[in-house]
């Protein structure tokens, strides 16, 4: 009888973290149903949730990781984050950014991306290299300091004109961040051997 319980609770464990998930992700559509915009709030809300709690991780066990890859791709995310809750809030039909289009949630989203791309290809080239972290906080701080100034400026590339749509800078934009990931995902097999076989092919995730 102990040994049929010891078997069985990981599955129904693992079922009831499935339960909650699909029942987490039906809630979350159905209010795209009642609001688009608050289906978008909660979706990007997540994102940076995530992101956040992946800083906080990363900043407090700093010292405790074999290598920077963690530590820098956290402290990026802190950034990307801080542009997602802006593309949040520069949503059209919030009105938070009075005197701007849907242009700037464009913008602020393409930022983001370009950021979040940076980030993955920057942790393994910097993973065995000597890191300063305070130093790479003030560095991806300044250029996001500087992407959002030029977009608030009206100087950064226009992503989207009402009255045609999506511009070519943005779709091209698109490409080029999809074949960055692609390289941030060849570089980060590339360095495979610096992480345990079952970490870098995700095993042992604990919702696995």
């Amino acid at each position: 009888m102990p040994l049929t319980t010891a078997i069985d609770r990981p599955r129904w464990s693992r079922a009831a973290r499935y339960a909650v998930g699909a029942a987490v992700l039906a809630g979350v559509y159905l209010t795209s149903l009642y609001s688009y915009n608050l289906f978008h709030g909660l979706a990007e809300l997540f994102s940076v949730v995530v992101e956040a709690a992946v800083f906080v991780i990363a900043w407090n066990a700093r010292r405790y990781f074999a290598n920077n890859y963690v530590l820098s791709l956290g402290i990026a995310l802190l950034f990307v984050a801080g542009v997602e809750v802006l593309h949040t809030l520069a949503y059209q039909g919030l009105s938070v950014f009075p005197g701007y289009t849907a242009n700037l949630a464009t913008q602020l989203w393409i930022v983001a991306r370009a950021l979040q791309t940076l980030a993955l290809i920057a942790a393994p080239l910097l993973m065995r290299h000597r890191f300063r972290a305070g130093w790479y906080l003030a560095a991806f701080g300044a250029l996001w300091g500087i992407l959002l100034i030029l977009i608030f400026t009206r100087t950064f590339p226009d992503a989207f004109v009402p009255e045609s749509g999506l511009t070519t800078f943005k779709v091209v934009s698109e490409y080029v961040i999809c074949a960055f990931l692609l390289g941030a995902l060849g570089l980060l097999v590339w360095r495979r051997r610096a992480f345990e076989t079952a970490v870098f092919r995700g095993w042992r995730l604990p919702f696995w």
